[in-house]
């Protein structure tokens, strides 16, 4: 790399990291409602808990059950009144305006919803609004509590910005991760099968679909049948295997050895073993949310195992000059900041970490960019492959003197024929007379000829077979007899009106037939041989009247 080359890629990561900076600055403020206050507005900064004591927002406590927090505001007049909660914890929480239920959110008759970074908005019927207002938060709760931002009670157009965006970011953008790593993860799964190579990108799936079942966290526990302690567990060790899992198969698509790939081994034995020690923990919600948050420093060791994974494939690779291999080095930087914030964020036991939900999808993306080229070109490869298998099949099945189908094709299609064709066994009156006077090129010209002939009479669907020497035979799709019939009777005057021309030597052909269908046999060799019958009843009548 030249010296302008690399103070580029310098200068380039340089801005990128000012824009992670400023990319987690900005999500942090879509949680903010200090910022949304307006005339006759108010912001509720502190709440009667269990009337025993005052919380000041933020708060955030361990203490599972059924607590009610209560605050009064003064009037408010709005045109849409709402009461907006960015970010609360718990379960299933009922808010009442002047002692009358507005709204609820989570499943009332399930303890499996957990409201954790979901905006919550409700509205304030306008009769309601009185001088004084008596405002009342209800939440149950497996684990645990907490308002990490002032309520917002006032007008809508004034929050309805943050609400759409965060709802966007944390329910579709969190249903379109979960489809995007579901679908691409069972490619991974697949592909790799039917093409029989590159084996390994099964573990490169095998993540990405634990990743996603991880990722129903975040907005579906509502709808799933499990006690939450027993589903934190399950999305927790998908969590947890998924990351070595990950890596493990690109240590082995980009080939590392040694000491890398014995390393990849032993994290994924240290993340199994901290799966199996949270499935042992009891099935109570504080206990399991206190066992994975000591476990979840594995976390911080995949993401920074997967920095060293791709950072030394970028730094050997910088060579092939590769679109994939530059965004994958800047999406690194990218995502450094927010794993570091993230590390701070857990640690103060803030409740908002951003990697899991915003970055690493991006980063995961990126990263495939290696091998989705790949599998480009190898399905590409097995298209080609089947077209090729097709083509030689289909070239077997094919006479090589008239271009007519042969008999194996007839072996093919023998389930069907009863049911769809009506067929019609062709036999060229006097070939051999004409073989010998001619000679056998002549003849080979006039075989040719017949099927031509033949060919511009017939539909795409029905199909000339070449039974024999000079014996044909005609399959004619969903064909009555009367209308099978009429169709040789039309060939056989095309062929009495026009002679072949061979070798400049005109020759007028004709030929006997017999037809035959479900109606004279259940199998194809019934049909046949009714149809061979009926061929030698006329060839037999052609030879009195002669």
């Amino acid at each position: 790399m030249t010296k302008l080359g690399l103070l580029s890629l310098i200068f380039i990561t340089f801005c990128i990291l000012i824009i992670s900076v400023v990319s987690f600055t900005k999500l942090e403020i879509l949680y903010k409602t200090t910022d949304c206050l307006r005339e006759n507005d108010v912001l509720i900064h502190k709440f009667a808990f269990d009337i025993q004591e005052t919380l000041q927002i933020p708060f955030f406590l361990v203490r599972p059950g059924k607590h009610t927090f209560h605050a009064k505001t003064r009037r408010i007049s709005p045109k849409n009144p709402v009461i907006y909660i960015p970010f609360i914890d718990g379960n299933t929480i009922r808010v009442y305006f002047n002692g009358t239920l507005i709204g609820i959110s989570g499943n009332p008759f399930s303890t499996n919803s957990l409201r954790w970074n979901r905006p919550e908005l409700f509205l304030i019927p306008r009769e309601m609004i009185k001088d004084e207002n008596d405002i009342s938060i209800e939440v149950n709760t497996e684990n645990t509590i907490g308002i990490f931002e002032p309520v917002f009670v006032g007008e809508y157009s004034h929050i309805k910005h943050k609400y759409r965006v965060l709802f966007c970011l944390n329910q579709l953008l969190s249903f379109f991760n979960i489809m995007v790593f579901i679908i691409v993860g069972l490619l991974f799964l697949t592909i790799p099968i039917l093409t029989k190579e590159a084996y390994h990108r099964i573990l490169i799936g095998l993540a990405l679909v634990l990743y996603s079942i991880y990722n129903i966290d975040y907005s579906y526990i509502p709808f799933l049948p499990l006690p939450y302690a027993l589903y934190k567990k399950i999305v927790v060790s998908s969590l947890y295997l998924s990351v070595p899992l990950y890596t493990l198969g690109f240590v082995y698509e980009f080939n590392f050895k040694g000491l890398v790939r014995k390393a990849n081994y032993w994290f994924l034995c240290l993340n199994l073993f901290l799966a199996i020690v949270l499935f042992k923990t009891k099935n109570n919600s504080v206990l399991v949310r206190e066992t994975y948050l000591k476990l979840n420093f594995c976390m911080f060791l995949g993401i920074l195992w997967i920095f060293v994974i791709f950072g030394k494939k970028v730094l050997s690779s910088f060579k092939e000059k590769s679109p994939g291999i530059y965004l994958n080095f800047f999406l690194i930087f990218l995502f450094l900041p927010f794993a570091f914030r993230d590390v701070y964020v857990l640690a103060n036991k803030l409740p908002t970490p951003l990697v899991h939900q915003y970055i690493l999808p991006l980063f995961l993306m990126a990263n495939l960019l290696y091998i989705f080229h790949d599998f480009v070109s190898v399905y590409r490869k097995f298209l080609l492959e089947r077209r090729k298998s097709i083509l030689l099949e289909q070239e077997s099945m094919r006479d090589p003197l008239t271009g007519a189908l042969n008999r194996r094709f007839i072996t093919r299609i023998a389930e069907i024929v009863p049911d769809y064709y009506t067929l019609a066994l062709i036999d060229i009156d006097d070939f051999k007379s004409l073989n010998d006077s001619y000679g056998h090129l002549i003849g080979d010209c006039v075989l040719k000829g017949i099927v031509q002939g033949i060919s511009k009479h017939i539909r795409k669907e029905d199909h000339i077979v070449r039974y024999g020497g000079d014996e044909f035979i005609l399959m004619l799709y969903k064909c009555t007899l009367e209308d099978a019939e009429a169709i040789i009777e039309k060939i056989q005057a095309y062929f009495a009106m026009l002679p072949l021309k061979c070798d400049e030597i005109p020759i007028y052909v004709s030929f006997s037939y017999g037809l035959a269908n479900k109606s004279h046999g259940y199998t194809l060799n019934d049909i046949i041989s009714f149809a061979d019958k009926k061929l030698y009843e006329t060839k037999k009548i052609k030879k009195t009247k002669q």
